[in-house]
Parts: structure tokens; sequence; C-alpha cells
């Protein structure tokens, strides 16, 4: 009887063994063969995607995110490329074309360098300048000294600033010398940095303004 028991102890714990397998040879194959229909969208003015190409045609992609399965459409003039990640045949594909109807004014070498720019500026600058977080906060915290009416006019104002202060051009921050005089690939590198920057500043003071509330809500009941 305990023979029999350990038998079937055995038995069970090799078939759940051979279940856990299955599903995990299906999950590579399934994960392999979507890959194989990866794409990255690169667009202007925005972040590249990885998404599914479904159809490509003169007016427009059709696409599905990564383990999705809804279909979502984009302009094809909002698309600079598309990269397929297929293994077999990898390739890219320039789908940007010059229309000064639907804005796109640059010639396709202008744009080349300007979403060169971008690139540049999406892989390498990250978090590496710490002053609009640093502005944005001191913005936000300092604003609730001035009531409730005038206060969020601080942060809206740092914001606004930000958008105007120049934007340094630095390797380290994943600008390319060589395109120093390049005015297409500052233009494009600029506008993602000064994105970011002011991204960095309404974020960094909504905190700000939630801290400075705290620690003034404080002082006053303490001083009552």
């Amino acid at each position: 009887m305990f023979k029999s028991d350990g038998f079937c102890l055995v038995s069970s714990r090799k078939f759940e063994f051979m279940r856990y397998l299955f599903f995990i040879i299906c999950f590579f194959r399934l994960a392999v063969c979507e890959s194989q229909n990866l794409a990255e969208l690169s667009l202007i003015d925005r972040k590249p995607i990885r998404v599914e190409i479904i159809s490509v045609n003169d007016s427009s992609i059709l696409y599905k995110k990564v383990m999705a399965k809804k279909i979502l459409e984009i302009e094809r003039y909002k698309t600079y490329k598309i990269t397929y990640n297929d293994q077999s045949n990898p390739r890219t594909v320039i789908v940007y074309k010059q229309d000064t109807l639907e804005g796109n004014t640059l010639s396709n070498k202008e744009m080349a360098d300007y979403m060169l720019g971008q690139g540049d500026a999406y892989k390498s600058y990250k978090n590496k300048n710490f002053f609009p977080i640093l502005f944005g906060f001191s913005a936000g915290f300092g604003a609730p000294s001035l009531g409730f009416f005038y206060g969020p006019l601080i942060p809206i104002g740092a914001i606004t600033a930000q958008s105007f202060f120049p934007i340094k051009q630095k390797k380290q921050w994943g600008f390319n010398p060589e395109y120093a005089n390049n005015e297409f690939y500052i233009g494009g590198y600029e506008r993602v940095i000064r994105r970011k920057n002011i991204r960095k500043v309404a974020l960094s003071s909504v905190a700000g303004f939630v801290s400075g509330t705290i620690v003034l809500s404080r002082i006053i009941r303490t001083n009552n």
C-alpha cells in the first residue's frame, strides 16, 4: 500500500513537471513567433514605440501594441520610419515624405538629421539634468505661502519660464558635437530635451506644492 502511494506521488509530480514544461515551451514558441512580427515605429516628436504592424497604406499605419489585442491607427505623416525586427528579413522602411500640406516641410535629409537629434536625446539624456527638478520643487514648495488663489500661479509661471530656458548642448547628455552646426539635428535634440525638462518642472512643482502645503499647515497649527 505504501509503495503504491509512493508510486502515485512520483507519477503525480512527474505529470506536473511535464505540464509546466509544456507550457514553458509553448510560451517561448509564441514569444519567438511574435518577435518576428514586432517592429519599432519612429514617430516624429514622440518617443519610439515597439508594436506589431498590421498594415501600412498611403495615409495611415495599423498596429497593435505588444501583447495587446486592440488595433490602433496612426497617420502616416506622423511617422518617420518603421524598423522591422524579423530575424529572417530585418529591414528599415522610411515612410516619411515631404508634404507641406500635412506640415512636413523638411526634406528627407533634413528630417533624417532632425530624427537623429531626437534619437540621441531619448537615448542619452534621461535624468542627468537635475536643475528642472530643483527649480520646480522650489517654486511649488514656496507657492502655498501666497495662498490658494495666487499660490498655483507660481508653478504655472515656473513651467512657462522653463520653456524659454536655453538648452545646453552637452556631450554627456547625448549631444553629438559633429552636428554642432546642423540646425535640424539641434532642433530635434532641443525639442525632446525641452519637453523632458518641462515635464520635470511640472511634476516636481506639484510635489513641492503638496509638501509646502503640508509644512505650512503644520506651522499654522503649531502657532495656534
